[in-house]
């Protein structure tokens, strides 16, 4: 199927899908170039990297997926009986969320991304159709990405201190002795809650309101504060503070999906219905080299990367849609992956966000040159051989 015959397909739909016609300028937007594909601040990488795979290769499967999703005669997708509302409805709720918490907290919504998300959430749905185990699995690991994936509310209790803290906290900047004995005894119940724990050495205590409101916390590496807020509600005799952790980001408590390597290949292989799907978690070099063999193996084909350091690849993104030239230092990744999200019960994730390799991988002296495409834009990272495994977990690869 050529873009014009996608786009009459996608035309045909909009005319009988009252849902689905508002979305009509975007889907012709993304068929004529799938690199404006964007999941935007949604956790979505790899569905949206599997989405962006089907407008480059297959646009009649791509087409698929739109009645799946929009038509509610449409039978299901690749085999998998569901009908269009269990696809859907849900995401639909899930973008109204995130615009009303953007809209509160002051932020720019981009409503043109919401059909990315839809598409690119719907797959992450129909792995739940094709196997719930698997997708519980994601979940999980979704949630030892981002610890808040499935919190509700805007606040988490974390636990109770004394009252007797309360001359301390008012005195502002330094903890004493006392408070930071209690802090440190109550570090296993905000560890399990948060998946982190107060930086105790570094910690300041700012007043919001003397008697009645703190915060306290300390410096993260890129320069942001971890807080916690202290509050006085006198509700337990004893332990009159209740110490608190606000949940905010776009994550929070809107069911976005983070894949690892396992989840990837059974997408890939089980709901898009890939002709091979296989992965590389090796070594750099033989890696890198398995990654390269995959582009040569046809059309069709397919590589993804599942990296750290995702903060950092943001970055370079940010770098490429100003137009940075490729020389510019953002691109030169030589420093070792920054610190990733926190993660329970493990020293480090195994990945944080997924790339699309948009072609085969060079070296350049002592650097690999790794060409990304993420966040609708690409561009080339330069990482040392030293530092490749670091930044670059292992590889999904394939032919549609």
């Amino acid at each position: 199927m050529d873009k014009t015959q996608a786009k009459n397909a996608a035309g045909d739909l909009a005319r009988t899908s009252t849902t689905f016609a508002p979305h009509l300028a975007r889907t012709e937007s993304i068929i004529d170039n799938p690199d404006r594909l964007n999941q935007g601040v949604y956790g979505v990488c790899a569905m949206t990297a599997a989405v962006r795979t089907l407008l480059q290769h297959d646009r009649a499967r791509f087409v698929e997926l739109l009645r799946a999703v929009f038509d509610p005669g449409n039978p299901g997708f690749r085999g998998l009986a569901v009908d269009s509302a269990t696809l859907l409805d849900r995401r639909l709720a899930q973008a109204d969320a995130k615009q009303q918490r953007y809209l509160t907290t002051g932020r720019t919504y981009t409503e043109l991304y919401n059909l990315d998300f839809i598409l690119s959430r719907a797959l992450g749905k129909l792995i739940k159709v094709a196997d719930p185990a698997v997708y519980r699995n994601q979940c999980a690991f979704s949630e030892r990405i981002t610890k808040m994936f499935n919190v509700k509310g805007e606040w988490i209790d974390l636990y109770r201190l004394p009252g007797t803290h309360t001359a301390t906290l008012d005195a502002g900047v330094m903890i004493d002795d006392a408070l930071r004995r209690d802090l440190a005894y109550k570090s296993v119940p905000m560890l399990v809650a948060c998946g982190f724990e107060l930086d105790l050495a570094t910690s300041k205590v700012t007043t919001v309101t003397a008697g009645g409101e703190w915060r306290i916390g300390h410096p993260l590496p890129d320069g942001k504060q971890r807080t916690v807020t202290v509050v006085r509600d006198g509700t337990t005799p004893g332990e009159e503070l209740l110490v608190r952790y606000r949940t905010d980001g776009p994550l929070r408590a809107e069911g976005d999906l983070g894949l690892d390597r396992d989840g990837l290949e059974f997408l890939m292989r089980q709901v898009i219905r890939a002709s091979t799907v296989s992965s590389s978690i090796r070594e750099s070099a033989v890696a890198v080299t398995e990654a390269n063999t995959a582009f040569g193996a046809g059309p069709g084909s397919f590589v993804y990367a599942m990296i750290n350091g995702s903060r950092r690849f943001m970055e370079a993104a940010g770098a490429a849609r100003t137009h940075m030239p490729a020389t510019d230092p953002a691109f030169d990744f030589t420093t070792p992956a920054p610190p990733g999200p926190d993660v329970w019960g493990r020293a480090r994730p195994e990945c944080t966000h997924i790339v699309d390799v948009t072609g085969p991988i060079r070296t350049e002296g002592d650097r690999y040159v790794l060409p990304v495409w993420t966040w609708a834009t690409r561009f080339e990272a330069r990482i040392p051989h030293k530092l490749m495994g670091e930044y670059v977990y292992g590889y999904v690869y394939g032919r549609i």
